[in-house]
């Protein structure tokens, strides 16, 4: 998740390429997105 969070800084950054993200990957997170399903009359409660 580090990386992603780096990625954004660098992104917002002034000059982006003063910034380089170097080194593996210390860990991978699993993430999910829920949603819930519209209902027939169109209400998503």
């Amino acid at each position: 998740m580090d990386d992603v969070l780096l990625a954004g800084l660098r992104a917002r950054a002034k000059d982006p390429s003063q910034f380089v993200i170097v080194g593996p990957v210390l860990s991978i997170e699993q993430n999910a997105l829920m949603m819930s399903r519209p209902t027939p009359n169109g209400n998503s409660s």
